[in-house]
């Protein structure tokens, strides 16, 4: 799916990929308001592309049609597996690119930030200075890969179709328990699990309960003794280790008793 703001070039990205005139395109926002699937195949895989209505901030949903095509736009983000969200480079990255962003990673889909309008850039180093704010402002997405594209001349939009590949292989990626022992192990010689108040914590063993998003499971003997922050930091030495370039992780703590 992709997902971003009205105007920011999602259609225009839709028609460059397909090689057809499949999404109306105009400069006023929020033309596009309904969310269509696209079946077409790329490298001899098959792919399904949802294009969605662009989403804008409660406070500016006035009409009943758009307040329709963002409902639509939300439920097709949490069919996806991969979200591409597309934001206007020739603009700052602004605090709704920040929520939407936020709607994604709660969802938990591999996501992909696309800059778009990247023909618009100009001045030196003004890359730099867009990937920099982008940085900042989606702070909570280190491990979302950018990508600079321009929807208009095409540049990027191929490079683009190897990025989605790479983040659905690492999205559905496991990782066997047995490994995950040896290198929770190594985690806890130099980091082990702390303690709250008079109780010693005691992580059993390190599971993966499922995919998409990659969620990991610690069995322990007192996990409300555990510090929310031990949790992302396990998440980031797993993302060290094994990569889950372009996924959120989920890390939990459970009693031994639910294993």
């Amino acid at each position: 799916a992709f997902v971003g703001k009205p105007n920011a070039g999602k259609s225009s990205l839709v028609n460059r990929l397909l090689g057809v005139e499949r999404s109306l395109v105009h400069d006023v926002a929020g033309t596009t308001t309904d969310p269509v699937d696209t079946d077409f195949e790329f490298g001899g895989k098959p792919y399904t592309l949802v294009d969605t209505a662009g989403i804008r901030r409660k406070g500016r949903i006035d009409e009943e049609t758009e307040r329709i095509s963002v409902s639509l736009a939300i439920s097709q983000l949490r069919r996806a597996d991969v979200v591409v969200l597309v934001v206007d480079g020739n603009q700052e990255p602004s605090e709704q690119d920040a929520r939407l962003a936020g709607l994604i990673d709660e969802a938990g889909k591999a996501l992909i930030i696309a800059l778009n309008k990247a023909d618009l850039l100009t001045g030196p180093g003004s890359e730099k200075k867009l990937r920099e704010k982008t940085e900042d402002e989606l702070h909570f997405l280190k491990y979302a890969p950018m990508h600079l594209i321009s929807a208009l001349r095409g540049d990027g939009v191929g490079e683009l179709m190897a990025l989605v590949d790479k983040v659905a292989i690492e999205h559905r990626k496991r990782i066997p328990t047995s490994e995950l022992n040896r290198f929770f192990a190594e985690v806890c010689q130099t980091h082990p699990p702390p303690t709250k108040g008079n109780k010693v914590v005691t992580i059993h063993y390190l599971t993966q309960g499922r995919v998409c998003p990659p969620t990991f499971l610690l069995f322990a003997n007192h996990p409300s003794a555990v510090e929310p922050s031990y949790n992302r930091f396990i998440a980031n030495q797993l993302r060290s280790r094994y990569g889950f370039v372009g996924t959120p992780l989920r890390v939990f703590i459970k009693p031994k008793s639910q294993r």
